[in-house]
């Protein structure tokens, strides 16, 4: 039996789940004895129904011939009790939430309101009738009014966090995805046009918040938007247009993108605070013309029932970028990156441009090497923060430590860099120089250390902790014990299969395999083709992944290879 160990904090449902999972384990388990179980043990078992189990096994006469069923006996009493003291610490949190939910309201903090109330409903039975309840109603009328309230005052963020927080009461139903949909447009636009109004919107969430929200860094010389956009062409543009509408699953046609698009594109035009990238937005009579054509745009796109061609695509973009030329005149890669990025908003989440400016960044995350000094770095109260040196790297070798802060790149101070930026300026051509400032704990003077850039690997499986004289670097038992394997994969990149079947084959080597749990946690995703061959371990025939086109035509077809599963040798 393959096993997988969920890491997501129970709720009384999986609770229950897991019991009955394991009481029919257990049933089953004595049916290969020479205890019979009877079906309506069986049933009462998929019902989740223990009581009738227990009151019937304590009646059972021959009950002390069968040490199975009294070892069974046993555990279900065990169970039992357990279940008691965790429903009755569950209505313990519950009680404990919903008072702090109350307490937070009397004084204004819906906020707080908010997420002491998804703390108490992640210990209900139901979650939607926990909704029903009138104070948790009430609750949702002021969060819905007091984000209303902040989103007109500017404050975007908060406003933002508020429809969050109540979109995670409502979940699955996506009851504020429109709400949340518009402001994240709003902040992405000020975020890349105009970077300063960030640290406004920061400052406006912490005096919401009550605490000292510190704005993220922005590289205001070093990532422009100008430098985000170079080379941001027509081409990209009608290229996404085209295989959104001809290669995606979902069927989305030519007027359903481009209608996303120019709605994208006013939104971006109108939102407030673009003027300080764009003066010519505060010409009011300019800007209400632009806004007036895209307006007339949309209503036409709407009232098409015929299909749209390619020519008709064209026409349309033309017609958009003749009337900016009349108007804001603003600068076409603008134009031309906001309707694509609106365009791509109507498909799935997944579903993205790959900029030219993010080209290498997207190269490096999925080819598992890249050319740097090997340092994992993270932004900590703002400051360039070593997290880690790579083994056997050029950081490691010059005795960079973490927590080390780099405040200098080649002579230039990280002050405000983003790790975007901060990742582009050590990474380079192999063997080529960088010198990194460096300022250690219990140091006066930064530290220099000039570093040649070489061939980094990422190692994307992992096991559960270092084990330096095995072959792969790691000890991947979690219990020796009983052979139980863990293993951890980061990403899907092209070593990742390969790396994987090491671990099985260590353990194999070792002491062999009962069980194996695989951490699939904060996984971003990665190259299909290599999660494909990952699950191609666990299953040994069948279809393993197909992709359709528009039309509903399957375009590629992944089955599985026997040879390639290891399921057989993981009982």
């Amino acid at each position: 039996m393959m096993w997988f160990k969920s890491f997501c904090p129970p709720t009384l449902s999986t609770f229950r789940s897991i019991g009955r999972l394991t009481l029919i384990t257990l049933l089953l388990f004595c049916s290969t004895t020479q205890a019979q179980p009877r079906n309506d043990w069986l049933n009462a078992a998929y019902r989740g129904d223990f009581d009738t189990i227990r009151i019937s096994l304590e009646q059972d006469q021959t009950l002390e011939a069968h040490p199975e069923l009294q070892s069974l006996l046993t555990e279900l009493k065990t169970y039992q009790e357990h279940e008691q003291q965790f429903v009755a610490k569950r209505q313990s949190e519950l009680t404990k939430a919903m008072k702090k939910m109350h307490a937070a309201l009397a004084i204004g903090r819906v906020e707080d309101a908010l997420i002491h109330a998804i703390e108490a409903q992640s210990q209900v039975k139901d979650p939607e009738k926990f909704i029903e309840q009138r104070d948790i109603q009430k609750l949702v009328t002021e969060a819905e009014t007091h984000a209303g309230k902040t989103e007109l005052e500017g404050n975007w963020l908060t406003a933002l966090s508020l429809y969050r927080k109540l979109e995670m009461l409502f979940e699955p139903a996506p009851r504020y995805k429109t709400h949340i949909d518009r402001i994240n447009q709003r902040v992405r636009v000020i975020s890349l046009y105009a970077p300063k109004k960030i640290t406004q919107l920061y400052k406006l969430r912490a005096e919401s918040a009550g605490d000292a929200t510190e704005a993220p860094p922005v590289a205001l010389e070093a990532e422009t938007w100008q430098k985000r956009l170079t080379d941001v062409n027509l081409p990209i543009l009608t290229s996404a247009l085209r295989n959104s509408a001809m290669q995606h699953y979902s069927g989305v046609g030519y007027r359903e993108l481009m209608l996303s698009a120019v709605k994208s594109l006013k939104a971006t035009v109108l939102t407030p605070g673009l003027e300080e990238a764009f003066p010519v937005l505060a010409d009011q009579a300019k800007h209400n013309d632009f806004v007036s054509y895209l307006s007339i745009v949309q209503n036409n796109l709407r009232q098409r029932r015929d299909r749209m061609t390619n020519a008709d695509v064209a026409t349309t973009l033309q017609r958009v970028f003749d009337q900016n030329e009349k108007t804001l005149k603003l600068p076409q890669e603008v134009i031309i990156y906001e309707l694509t990025e609106g365009a791509m908003s109507q498909l799935d989440p997944f579903s993205a441009v790959i900029w030219p400016y993010e080209v290498d960044q997207f190269n490096r995350s999925t080819s598992g090497m890249f050319f740097g000094v090997g340092v994992q770095i993270a932004l900590t109260n703002n400051q360039l923060t070593v997290v880690s040196p790579l083994p056997d790297s050029p950081a490691h070798h010059a005795g960079i430590k973490p927590g080390d802060i780099i405040k200098l790149v080649n002579g230039q101070a990280t002050t405000n860099w983003t790790l975007d930026w901060a990742v582009k300026e050590i990474t380079g051509p192999a063997g080529s120089h960088v010198t990194l400032g460096v300022q250690r704990k219990a140091e006066k003077e930064l530290l220099s250390f000039d570093l040649q850039r070489s061939r980094i690997q990422i190692h994307s499986v992992r096991g559960w902790e270092r084990a330096p004289k095995t072959a792969t670097g790691w000890d991947y038992y979690i219990d020796r014990e009983n052979k139980i394997g863990y293993i951890r994969v980061s990403q899907f990149i092209p070593r990742t299969p390969a790396d994987f079947d090491r671990a099985i084959n260590q353990m194999e080597s070792e002491h062999g395999i009962n069980g194996l749990i695989l951490d699939l946690r904060f996984n971003p995703g990665g190259l299909m083709r290599r999660s494909v061959d990952l699950a191609n371990r666990f299953v040994s025939k069948g279809t393993l992944l197909s992709t359709v086109d528009s039309s509903d035509k399957t375009t590629s077809l992944y089955p599985a290879k026997a040879h390639l599963a290891h399921y057989p040798r993981i009982p």
